[in-house]
């Protein structure tokens, strides 16, 4: 009986986790994937899953697409820690913004995106002065706040 369960709950386990052997990948996707090679068949389904459909995605980028990402990822390679906290941070508060609002900065991007580099450069420019505007009537209400209040004088009660 006990056997019996016991296989039961194994396979199950194997029907539920979905995890793939490293043989059972396609010769593309172990090219991409090579190296997790060595511990695939180690790895958490979910992780093999997310692998393989990073891999696919990759596979169906045409080369233009590929070289803007290898770009892509250099440069956040070459950013400091503050910097990659700051833009995750950015990317969290893009992901709890509703699909109207999501869609609206994706169209407003693909707009600026189209501009001259002379008017992105205008419009960046002025943005970034707005930003410093704003930050440092930031730090004069934060200051006025933090001053200290009179002492009250004690009344004759």
């Amino acid at each position: 009986m006990c056997r019996i369960m016991l296989a039961m709950i194994l396979l199950s386990t194997s029907l539920l986790t979905n995890a793939a052997q490293w043989s059972q990948l396609n010769a593309k996707e172990q090219q991409v994937l090579q190296q997790f090679a060595k511990q695939w068949d180690n790895l958490p389904s979910a992780q093999q899953e997310k692998l393989r459909l990073g891999a696919n995605r990759w596979l169906d980028m045409d080369p233009g697409k590929r070289k803007d990402m290898i770009n892509r990822f250099e440069r956040w390679q070459k950013l400091d820690p503050q910097k990659k906290l700051e833009l995750k941070q950015k990317f969290n508060q893009f992901k709890q913004l509703d699909k109207a609002q999501q869609k609206q900065l994706r169209d407003t991007h693909q707009r600026f995106k189209k501009l001259p580099q002379e008017k992105q450069q205008q419009l960046m420019d002025k943005f970034n002065k707005a930003q410093q505007a704003a930050g440092k009537a930031q730090q004069k209400m934060q200051q006025k706040t933090k001053q200290k209040k009179p002492p009250r004088r004690k009344g004759n009660r």
